[in-house]
């Protein structure tokens, strides 16, 4: 099964907690996407996408110079928030809970953006202090994708 179908099929699944019956996590991240965006809703990535997977290690940097604890890769890489079959290529899933998320939260609060030199990573580093925001402000986890 393959393309959308495999989607279809994953978003069944996924909605219904069904066992999955396909052994590739593409369509099945594809489907919690779509899920994600239809029950929780899609932040802004404008200054998230498109990237390069060096982009992390600069936002991280920035964050790293304003004390926040928060490493950028988690947000491909730290996986899904449920069981999903091993995806092989993209997208790559991150989440991270409410309470994962007031720490950091907190840390922003108190940060000085200003001091962020280059203006593509004090605009990604702003964007991502709204996602924080956010999802701390209206009680959600983040899942994030990438492609």
């Amino acid at each position: 099964m393959t393309g959308s179908a495999a989607v279809r099929t994953a978003l069944r699944e996924l909605f219904f907690s069904e066992e999955h019956s396909g052994s590739d996590g593409a369509p099945y991240a594809l489907a919690l996407q779509i899920l994600c965006a239809r029950f929780g809703g899609a932040l802004s990535n404008r200054y998230w996408y498109p990237i390069s997977s060096g982009w992390f290690d600069k936002v991280g940097d920035a964050l790293g110079g304003l004390d926040i604890d928060f490493d950028p890769h988690d947000l491909a890489f730290s996986g899904s928030p449920i069981s999903l079959p091993e995806i092989e290529d993209f997208p790559a899933v991150g989440h991270f809970t409410r309470a994962e998320l007031e720490p950091v939260a907190r840390a922003f609060d108190t940060a000085d953006l200003s001091g962020i030199g280059d203006e593509e990573i004090a605009e990604s580093v702003t964007e991502l202090r709204d996602w924080v925001r956010t999802c701390v402000d209206d009680g959600l986890d983040l899942v994030s994708f990438h492609y």
